[in-house]
């Protein structure tokens, strides 16, 4: 198991024109987070004053600027690509001088700014209205089958056109969008989120090697492929002696944000047979599920209804639909297993039979072996935490929810 790797990164350039950086070699820590059920991913990185290496003092102030590029490979494989969003300068007596930098990936900017609702998206396909919101922000759209191609290109595997990526899932890629236009106001992660949704998919962050940036990755979960990764804690046979790759590992059962009940109202044109105010709604069944909830909830369990709003629900179908993603979205925090190893990647059987160092990616499963805790399970690997330190070397902390927790639903847009 490697525990040591290359950290290299670079400030400033334009890597979406292929314009590099400077490289930075005073890193003194790294901490990254890649998820594939959050859009934008956060990283912080600490540099150290120095005089005799490379990047001086002056330089690393010099570059270190509020909306300069940062780009981070790991062993040579892009992890990141984003824009400096604070920039912390820090002089102490024990570690001298320091330049803290934070922000988040490229793809980020889509959450905080407006789409131009000169736009037009009548009756073009789901990938052209796409790469039309995010034109202006010059950021890749990825579309695929189980987006295969942006997982192979995060775990290191793939360096090849992101042109690759297009030729799946043909169907929802060319899947007419049924609105017009952005509204003034809407967010461009607002409007490309319910575009998405309505096709049945999801989106995501992703590292694009061959653009050298980071992509917005259209797709599905894929909760069938196995990675290869085992986090292990297990007793010997006398039940004292633990043995297994994990540092630490934690499992957590919360309810405080799952609803039990959700019901959403929608627009019944004058004349309409039916009313919303009936609506029968649905139960969120899934924590009835001893194999989900591993009898970690009592039962009866709380009452915790929801009364949503939806804005283009016209039936009682629509409504259900709606209703069954509020609660499939609440679910990927229900349960939560949470394991931290040394170093960044964990040997596996490549095929063909060879061993091989693969590098922690989400978007894919790993077998959890915890005999302490009890749990013996596959599990969904949805966040990945990377961490690294000069002088403690490097740690992955690596997110993980049951199977049945991670499922995709055709939905409408809501006022939630």
């Amino acid at each position: 198991m490697a525990t040591q790797h290359t950290a290299e990164l670079s400030i400033g350039g334009n890597p979406s024109a292929g314009e590099p950086g400077v490289v930075i070699d005073v890193v003194d820590g790294y901490d990254c987070i890649l998820d594939c059920f959050e859009i934008g991913c956060p990283f912080t990185f600490a540099l150290w004053h120095s005089e005799d290496r490379q990047s001086t003092w002056q330089i690393v102030r010099a570059r270190a600027q509020v909306g300069a590029a940062v780009v981070l490979k790991i062993d040579g494989v892009l992890i990141l690509s984003g824009w400096i969003e604070q920039l912390e300068e820090r002089v102490d007596r024990a570690s001298g001088a320091m330049v803290i930098i934070s922000g988040r990936d490229i793809v980020s900017k889509a959450h905080d700014w407006d789409a131009n609702p000169a736009i037009a998206f009548r009756g073009v396909t789901l990938d052209t209205a796409l790469s039309r919101l995010y034109g202006d922000l010059q950021i890749p759209v990825i579309l695929g089958v189980h987006s295969d191609y942006a997982r192979q290109v995060q775990a290191g595997d793939l360096r090849t056109s992101r042109a690759t990526g297009l030729n799946g899932n043909r169907r929802r890629r060319t899947t007419r969008v049924d609105r017009s236009h952005p509204r003034a106001g809407e967010k461009i992660q607002q409007v490309a989120e319910a575009m998405v949704r309505r096709a049945g998919l999801w989106m995501w962050s992703v590292p694009c090697e061959d653009e050298g940036t980071m992509a917005l990755c259209v797709g599905s979960y894929d909760y069938q492929t196995d990675s290869g990764f085992t986090f292990t804690r297990r007793l010997n046979a006398t039940g004292t002696e633990v043995q297994g790759n994990m540092l630490t590992g934690t499992h957590t059962v919360q309810m405080k944000t799952i609803p039990t009940f959700v019901r959403v109202f929608g627009h019944c044109a004058r004349g309409d047979k039916f009313s919303f105010r009936y609506a029968p709604g649905v139960q969120n069944e899934l924590i009835l599920d001893s194999d989900l909830t591993k009898d970690r909830v009592v039962v009866p369990h709380p009452y915790q209804p929801r009364y949503v709003k939806s804005q283009r629900a016209r039936t009682y179908e629509e409504g259900n639909q709606e209703a069954d993603r509020i609660i499939a979205r609440a679910m990927r925090n229900f349960r939560t297993y949470n394991v931290t190893v040394q170093g960044h990647t964990q040997e596996v059987t490549a095929p063909g039979g060879t061993p091989q160092n693969k590098m922690y990616h989400f978007n894919t499963t790993a077998m959890v072996l915890d005999d302490i805790l009890d749990i013996h399970e596959r599990m969904f690997i949805h966040r990945v935490h990377f961490q690294g330190r000069r002088q403690s070397g490097t740690t992955t902390t690596i997110t993980l929810v049951p199977l049945r927790a991670v499922q995709l639903t055709v939905g409408v847009e809501t006022e939630e």
